[in-house]
């Protein structure tokens, strides 16, 4: 029954929007206030006198009302799953959190989140920014999109996505080696497995730090935004791009976490940690743990010391992992890349929505559609403009050399602030790290940071050109029904495939053992691989649509 009344509340203000809907597609609100519930971020000061409240409340011509939920989003969706169980009223829009698509999809076909289908449809009146910058997009981000905004079973659109580009963050792992312990130990920059491994050794043996102490860690990682050292090593011996699981070949889905040169990745990387040459703590630790083995504590004067640095490489992204202005990055450079280089797609994602409970759809749905306008998605990302960022000087480039859109002034992301709300949500934004951003005026250690990100994505991507497989999967969405029904059989592979890898590399399994390896792979079939390949294979076939 609710899903009935959603629907028909739906239609009904929708009558009513696309007849009052102005030219560009976002009417002007008429002061009514707006209840959003999101998860908190710790750097954010407050967010009722927070810049971007109080600009998208002047913009959108809405009142807001915060209700809050955990910064954890396993924590945040319990939260809401318990005033759901417990028939509590919920907030009209739910921004930013993290329910994953199972879950979203049955709240909205038990009437909990709104079908915006209708909304979407009106593409030249109430979703016309959305669709307008949608278009920028490049043509396999936007077929992308739409396989994973429209149900497969019934045509609904429950959530808003959050669309973005940026050429640095879908780099899978992003590498860095220490070139101070390099020209110390006089050793060249490794262009090879082979050669990794050597300078890993002298790392571990050779006393870079001069301390006296063993205390170096050669290779270290994270499981965060470009830090998978373990896929970086995979990848050296077959294309491997975890998000999809699959590979593809002829149209054909393939199974690369059975195969021989997998094993043998995984063979390697036991090694590195076997011989104390890669940290286990790659498997387990965040980009937060990791930036404090590579930062050292400053001084009084901001300065470091060298018997301090314990890292000789490490793979994450420099923003996650390295704290802002602290000197350590300078003993480090971009790594080469002489491989498969894995360029993501996660950089969409599904956590805006409204909720049944919401009065009057159409102001919800107004409000939301003044986060996809250009100016929003940048104050988002780069906090209050004139203040903290501006437009670019006419002529300017970035640091890639793209034509520079704006210039920052304060760099507020991920650090304390009360220019945006610590979130990218229902927004559309490109070239999301600095990569159209004025690079004049920057500091040292900006000007450092940028040319390692430069020399990171020129590597990277001719990697990629050279030796990535040309035919490669794009999303495989499920019907409801397959979701449903398989959902655990895929659950209980992909987690077996995960927690096996770990036990492969850190030693709990042993990779050169047949039996070992065998094991796996049976209880992998036992899981039900070859059911969940087959459904796969089917969506993959009927969204292509091939025979």
């Amino acid at each position: 029954m609710k899903r009935i009344v959603a629907l028909v509340l739906c239609v009904v203000l929708m009558v009513g929007l696309i007849a009052g809907c102005g030219k560009g597609g976002v009417k002007k609100g008429d002061g009514s206030t707006l209840k959003i519930g999101l998860c908190t971020s710790a750097l954010i000061e407050d967010y009722d006198t927070n810049m971007f409240t109080k600009w998208i409340e002047e913009q959108s011509g809405y009142k807001i009302e915060f209700q809050f939920f955990s910064s954890q989003s396993s924590e945040a969706k319990s939260q809401i799953a318990t005033m759901i169980a417990a028939g509590e009223e919920l907030p009209d829009i739910l921004w930013g959190v993290d329910f994953g698509k199972e879950v979203y999809t049955e709240y909205g076909d038990d009437g909990y989140f709104l079908d915006l289908k209708e909304y979407f449809d009106d593409k030249k009146g109430a979703s016309k920014v959305f669709w307008d910058r949608f278009a920028e997009l490049p043509e396999e981000d936007q077929d992308r999109a739409m396989r994973n905004m429209v149900n497969p079973d019934s045509g609904a659109m429950y959530a808003l996505p959050t669309l973005q580009y940026s050429e640095i963050d879908v780099m899978d792992y992003m590498m860095f080696i220490n070139q101070d312990w390099l020209n110390k130990l006089g050793l060249s920059m490794p262009n090879s497995l082979e050669e990794l491994y050597n300078v890993l050794v002298a790392f571990r043996d050779r006393d870079p730090n001069g301390n006296g102490r063993k205390d170096e860690i050669p290779f270290i990682g994270c499981n965060s935004l470009s830090g998978h050292v373990i896929n970086y090593i995979l990848n050296q011996f077959l294309y491997f791009n975890e998000e999809k699981s699959f590979g593809i070949k002829d149209g054909k889905l393939t199974t690369p976490f059975t195969s021989n040169e997998y094993r043998e990745g995984l063979k390697y990387a036991n090694k590195l940690v076997n011989e104390g040459l890669l940290s286990s703590l790659s498997l387990t630790t965040n980009a937060t743990t990791l930036k404090g083995y590579i930062c050292p504590t400053t001084d009084a004067s901001g300065n470091i010391n060298d018997s301090d640095i314990l890292v000789g490489c490490f793979v994450g992204h420099p923003t996650l992992v390295i704290e802002p202005n602290n000197p350590a990055l300078y003993k480090y450079t971009a790594m080469n890349y002489w491989s498969n280089s894995v360029i993501t797609n996660n950089q969409q994602v599904y956590r805006t929505f409204i909720t049944e409970d919401c009065e009057d759809p159409d102001a919800a749905w107004n409000f939301l559609m003044n986060f996809y306008t250009e100016e929003a998605s940048l104050r988002l990302r780069y906090g209050e403009k004139g203040v903290d960022w501006d437009d670019a000087d006419e002529g300017t480039k970035s640091f890639i050399g793209y034509d520079a859109q704006i210039k920052v002034i304060n760099q507020v992301w991920a650090n304390q602030n009360n220019s945006t709300w610590g979130n990218i949500q229902s927004t559309i934004l490109y070239y999301a790290e600095n990569e159209v951003t004025q690079i004049e005026d920057v500091s040292k250690w900006q000007d450092y940071l940028n040319k390692q990100f430069t020399a990171t994505h020129d590597n990277y991507f001719a990697a990629a050109e050279k030796y990535n497989p040309k035919e490669k999967l794009s999303a495989i969405v499920l019907t409801t029904e397959e979701s449903e029904q398989y959902s655990m059989t895929i659950s209980n592979c992909k987690s077996h495939i995960s927690n096996s890898r770990t036990s492969f590399v850190t030693g709990t399994l042993n990779p050169n053992s047949d039996s070992d390896w065998n094991e796996y792979l049976k209880k992998l079939d036992d899981l039900g691989l070859k059911t969940w390949l087959s459904v796969a294979q089917k969506a993959y076939d009927r969204q292509n649509n091939l025979k």
